[in-house]
């Protein structure tokens, strides 16, 4: 299965763009899996919502988190994320996982 990551910018269309990829039937696509406000996500919770069930600390709570990916359910072809720059900046061990799992990048 392949992973991919869209990194953007706010007010660029990547709403848009994810929500065409999640419209196809072998692509699995997520909303900001790394925002703090409301959950787009249904099939997935976002990361605050899972470090604190899970009382997990950074970034090994990043990394656990962003596993769950691999073991998704379902017969995708490709799965994968839309984060934003300024929650990678935050988040910097996203790139770590990113570059070690070889998600492929959509900029």
């Amino acid at each position: 299965m392949d992973k991919y990551c869209i990194i953007t910018a706010q007010r660029s269309g990547s709403a848009w763009l994810v929500s065409l990829l999640d419209s196809h039937p072998e692509i699995e696509a997520f909303y900001e899996l790394f925002l703090t406000g409301p959950d787009k996500n249904k099939r997935l919770d976002q990361f605050h919502t899972y470090r604190s069930n899970h009382k997990k600390s950074r970034p090994a709570a990043t990394f656990d988190y962003l596993d769950q990916l691999n073991h998704y359910p379902g017969r995708h072809k490709s799965i994968g994320f839309k984060i934003m720059y300024n929650q990678l900046a935050r988040f910097p061990e996203v790139m770590a996982k990113l570059v070690l799992e070889r998600y492929k990048i959509i900029h």
